[in-house]
């Protein structure tokens, strides 16, 4: 999902030459990628500057197009089976979001103990596996999201 962020964003003077978007952009990519907010979700990469909006010296208003991940109820989302349990899938998404699909959602398959799989009969679902989910519940604590979901 992209997402227009706006920031201040300090340059050290060395910066401001003819390449100073390209800065810019690189330091909104310093600051930014990796972060998590309540308001915007895992921000994953930093598309383009949008437009600057102010400087003073060296600080800039500057307001910017970016990738992020902010799952909410309702979104389908694909991603890599981390850990299978008798209670339920870890489901990593975009290596920065885990996502735990209750047993109970996982309707028509039975958990193997022996060999840490889920099987319905005809589809197995083991670790490394890519699956989809849809978010059935999500919720935002220290910098962070608690996922739940439920198969496609």
């Amino acid at each position: 999902m992209k997402a227009v962020i706006t920031r201040r964003v300090y340059l050290d003077p060395k910066f401001l030459d003819e390449n100073i978007m390209v800065h810019l952009l690189k330091r909104c990519s310093e600051l930014s990628v990796g972060e998590c907010t309540k308001e915007y979700g895992h921000i994953l990469s930093v598309n383009r500057i949008l437009e600057v909006l102010n400087n003073e010296d060296t600080i800039f208003t500057v307001r910017f197009e970016a990738e992020t991940l902010k799952p909410k109820s309702g979104d389908k989302l694909s991603g890599k089976v981390c850990m299978l349990y008798k209670d339920g899938i870890f489901v990593q998404v975009s290596d920065k979001q885990k996502m735990l699909i209750p047993a109970s959602s996982i309707k028509g398959y039975v958990y193997d103990d022996a060999s840490h799989i889920y099987s319905n009969g005809k589809k197995k679902i083991k670790d490394g596996d890519n699956i989809e989910a849809i978010v059935t519940a999500s919720q935002y604590s220290k910098q962070n999201f608690s996922c739940i979901g439920c198969l496609v």
